[in-house]
């Protein structure tokens, strides 16, 4: 009788576990879906003019005194959707790091200096940013050919190469006219400040426990020291020379001058066959930082404002719906679970096959 109820007991727990591991199997499988802010007056072929995401952009454009520091196509209806040719906020690296020739005179990569991050975005989805709306603009759905962003495009004219370039050369919007606004070299100059100081200030969070690079002399010169670029007087930093070359990129053309006597290394030119910014200088060369003291009528987002009535766009201010998130299965067969072991089924993780007690709470991979 006693072993009777020794086995009764033994299966009554057997079964009690056996319960506890298929609940703490039966883990939802669901993710989280976000929805970005969207236009609710947009439609396709609307060209937002609105902040940059760059600080270094939207702070260039703000010297300049324009309005908007960014423009970007509205690829279709849904009013959070673009066709854009952008950069973010990261810091290009550093020519000692990708192998680059002359790691202490080009303190920048000259290569990556000339082409930022994303670049050009075709019917990319992210959050609507206020500003306005030039209704009908550009080209509904509008493609772009896949390139980076170039700073050198806002002053010169390349293909592409900046969000103006782009909405003029790929989506057929009115940026180049009557309507320009010409800047005078004392505005070209103040924009050259602007970069320097901004460049020159990204240096200093950088710089300092990793210069010299790779333990090498590079000639005793010092991380930091301000000096606006006139190395020829005596002075040089790191972070004067990587300044110097943010100005160089924006304000001259490469394929001259350049720092280390030759303009040798990676290639200056674009996807296009064309040069772009004089990346691989380290020094403020002659007048350049004043434009050859000339105007110069540069392709930027307030172009596209002014353009609009003469080509019969109205002009409105965005209406925005902000993001939210969703909640639905995950796909058949998604992994999930401690370590991925588990797998989605119907909307729940079947962690049946990971032994213990049900591997834990549901982690959806993909």
């Amino acid at each position: 009788m006693q072993t009777l109820r020794r086995e009764n007991v033994v299966l009554l727990v057997s079964v009690v576990v056996a319960l506890a591991a298929r609940s703490a199997s039966a883990q939802s499988c669901k993710i989280n879906v976000y929805h970005p802010a969207a236009y609710t007056n947009s439609a396709a072929g609307d060209v937002a003019l609105t902040t940059a995401e760059s600080q270094l952009v939207q702070g260039l454009s703000q010297t300049l005194g324009l309005t908007y520091g960014h423009a970007a196509m509205l690829y279709d209806n849904s009013g959070y959707v673009f066709t854009e040719d952008t950069v973010n906020n990261a810091s290009p690296p550093s020519s000692d790091s990708t192998g680059e020739p002359h790691i202490c005179s080009r303190v920048i990569s000259p290569y990556y200096l000339q082409r930022l991050s994303p670049g050009v975005i075709n019917h990319g989805a992210r959050d609507a940013r206020s500003g306005v709306l030039v209704k009908g603009g550009a080209r509904a759905s509008c493609v772009a050919p896949v390139d980076s962003y170039h700073i050198n495009s806002i002053k010169y004219r390349l293909h592409g190469g900046s969000c103006a370039a782009l909405a003029e050369d790929d989506c057929g919007v009115a940026v180049t006219g009557s309507w320009q606004r010409s800047f005078s070299s004392g505005d070209h100059y103040r924009a050259a400040i602007f970069l320097y100081q901004s460049a020159y200030n990204q240096c200093l969070t950088v710089i300092n426990g990793a210069w010299p690079w790779g333990g090498i002399g590079c000639g005793g010169v010092s991380a930091t020291g301000e000096y606006y670029g006139l190395e020829q007087n005596g002075n040089a930093s790191a972070c004067d020379r990587a300044a110097a070359q943010v100005v160089n990129e924006f304000a001259t053309k490469g394929g001259s001058n350049c720092a280390a006597g030759v303009c040798d290394g990676w290639t200056d030119y674009s996807v296009f066959g064309q040069m772009l910014g004089g990346a691989k200088d380290n020094w403020q060369v002659g007048s350049n930082w004043w434009n050859g003291y000339q105007s110069f009528t540069p392709r930027v987002p307030d172009n596209i404002l002014a353009s609009a009535a003469s080509h019969g766009h109205s002009v409105v201010a965005t209406t925005v719906a902000a993001g939210y998130y969703t909640s639905r299965n995950a796909p058949e067969g998604a992994c999930c679970g401690t370590g991925c072991c588990g797998e989605c089924s119907s909307g729940v993780c079947d962690t049946s096959g990971c032994g213990g007690a049900g591997g834990g709470p549901a982690i959806i991979k993909y």
